[in-house]
């Protein structure tokens, strides 16, 4: 990109923009927000054109900012978002002609925002929804050629349209949580994510194709006994925001103790000392069988030798 928007403290902004003949970084304007940056992020640059027209910047004061960055309205604010926390990450994804607007929150929740590609205003509904405990980070990817904004939290999500029913459907990937990640392209990757695990660096590609309708994440969870009855409840979140969803889930056997009335009895709620004692007993068992084994074949061989001796005399 040609663009370059660099923050500092004290909500000052400077607009760049990169001479391709020269390579030299020319300062373009500047604007002050009167509020602490926490995020930013320049929009696509569409095709046919030299530069994006919109730029992203998501303030201290739980705001989000869409700013102007043509050569007539350079860094005049065009929509403004305010949320219910503060924002952590910023990404503004096109998907054919329309712009979206994700934001990655502190609370672990992330916001989808329609905005106008002519006159950058934000769409009055936004669609909410909590992803983890982690701040969320939001970035642009690829998958199966069309545009994907990851999201990042104690879990990995991608949130892409979906051609066959006409939505943005958001759903977590089967993988291991990761703490930074951006899109990656290579001889063998073509439609790559490069993250950070930990101290471990991975290259990783989503696999989508034929899992339509398919459960696309799974999580096993242990019970003590046989589940009888589930419900799904639905509780209010707080401050407005998503509501909680929880599984509960009825247990019961016939003719069987707690916990705690096993323990009490002397018998072991895990099962654990059961599996050991019936490893020892099958050793037992394959002990015995050894030695009936090696009876049977000194029978036998006693068995020949008297046979031998009653043929000699």
């Amino acid at each position: 990109t040609s663009q370059v928007l660099i923050a500092f403290t004290g909500g000052q902004i400077i607009y760049f923009e990169l001479d391709p003949h020269s390579g030299n970084l020319t300062e373009v304007h500047n604007a002050e927000l009167g509020v602490e940056v926490c995020s930013m992020d320049l929009g696509i640059v569409p095709a046919g054109r030299t530069r994006s027209a919109f730029a992203a910047v998501g303030c201290r004061d739980n705001t989000v900012k869409v700013l102007s960055l043509l050569s007539d309205s350079l860094l005049i604010q065009k929509s403004r978002t305010v949320l219910q926390s503060r924002p952590h990450s910023v990404c503004l994804q096109r998907s054919s002609e329309d712009i979206w607007l994700t934001v990655g929150m502190d609370d672990g929740s992330s916001i989808r925002v329609s905005i106008d590609p002519i006159t950058g205003a934000a769409a009055s509904g936004s669609n909410q929804r909590f992803l983890g405990a982690r701040p969320v980070t939001a970035l642009r990817a690829t998958v199966d050629s069309q545009p994907t904004t990851v999201l990042l939290s104690s879990r990995p999500w991608i949130s892409r349209h979906d051609a066959t029913t006409g939505t943005v459907t958001t759903d977590p990937l089967s993988y291991a949580p990761l703490d930074h990640a951006a899109m990656f392209r290579g001889a063998f990757v073509q439609e790559g994510i490069v993250a950070t695990a930990g101290s471990t660096l991975r290259i990783l590609s989503v696999e989508t194709r034929g899992n339509r309708g398919e459960s696309f994440n799974q999580h096993c969870v242990g019970l003590r006994y046989t589940p009888r009855q589930m419900c799904l409840l639905e509780l209010a979140g707080n401050a407005g925001g998503e509501p909680r969803r929880l599984l509960a889930v009825c247990e019961s056997d016939h003719n069987d103790y707690n916990a705690d009335g096993k323990q009490s009895l002397g018998f072991d709620p895990t099962g654990k000392q059961t599996a050991k004692k019936k490893k020892s007993e099958d050793d037992a068992m394959d002990m015995d069988e050894d030695d009936d084994a090696d009876a049977n074949s000194e029978e036998s061989e006693e068995e020949e030798d008297e046979e031998v001796q009653s043929r000699a005399t």
